[in-house]
Order: C-alpha cells, then sequence, then structure tokens
C-alpha cells in the first residue's frame, strides 16, 4: 500500500506518504488495515497529542539543535520538522515520521494504541 493524504500539524497541512512495511506486492495485513483505519479515525488527536510530545523532545534536544542550526532560541517548532511519511507495521503499530533541520536522521511519533513515543527514527528498527 502506497498513496498520498493530508495531516495537521502545527496548524499547517501537509501531504505525507501512507504505506506500510509489507514486501512489493504484498497486501496489507488486517492488522494494517486495522491500524490504518484507528490512524484515519484519531489522527488529528494523535497530532494534538504528539505536540507536547514533541515540545519535550524538542527541549530535552535543544542544545544540540542550536549547536547545528546555529539559532540561539527555538521559537517556531514548524519550520524545524516536516512530516512525510506514516509508516503501518505488521504488529499493529504505525508511525509518522518528520524530516529534521538538524539532523540527517528523522524524527518519529511511534504510536501503539493510545500509546505515543517521539524519538529519533533508529526507534523503528525493531518494527515489523
Amino acid at each position: 500500500m502506497d498513496k498520498k493524504e493530508q495531516i495537521r500539524f502545527f496548524d499547517k497541512l501537509y501531504n505525507v506518504r501512507i504505506r506500510t512495511s509489507s514486501l512489493k506486492d504484498e497486501l496489507p495485513t488486517e492488522i494494517q488495515q486495522h491500524s490504518y483505519l484507528s490512524f484515519e479515525a484519531e489522527k488529528n488527536t494523535i497530532c494534538e497529542k504528539a505536540k507536547i510530545l514533541i515540545d519535550n523532545f524538542i527541549d530535552v534536544n535543544k542544545e544540540q539543535i542550536s549547536e547545528q542550526l546555529g539559532i540561539q532560541a527555538i521559537e517556531n517548532l514548524a519550520t524545524l520538522l516536516t512530516p512525510y511519511e506514516v509508516l503501518f507495521f505488521k504488529n499493529g503499530k504505525y508511525a509518522i515520521l518528520f524530516q529534521t533541520k538538524w539532523s540527517e536522521s528523522d524524527m518519529c511519533i511511534l504510536c501503539d494504541g493510545a500509546n505515543l513515543k517521539v524519538d529519533e527514527g533508529y526507534i523503528l528498527e525493531f518494527e515489523y
């Protein structure tokens, strides 16, 4: 599965790619389909809840971010992050991936039901 959709972050609409962690010609599993439907029903709520976690992530990493970007203060998160993909795993979890202006590593929101975790993209290595 690979398609485009819009999500709203920081009061701005972004076009993101929707895809599954399946092989090229493999259809999404029933779990992935259910996960996608949950995302569709809850995406606005998830994006709102994630803002707080993103703020915390930025705050914890603000020194590194400021050094990389050569700025003293981080004022507008929307200029630092760009969501580009929502990836649905076979285990039912999904992740919203962001390109960051301060690092080659992506940042992501990993969603497991009502649990959200924000971190660098490496946390997705063991998802399937």
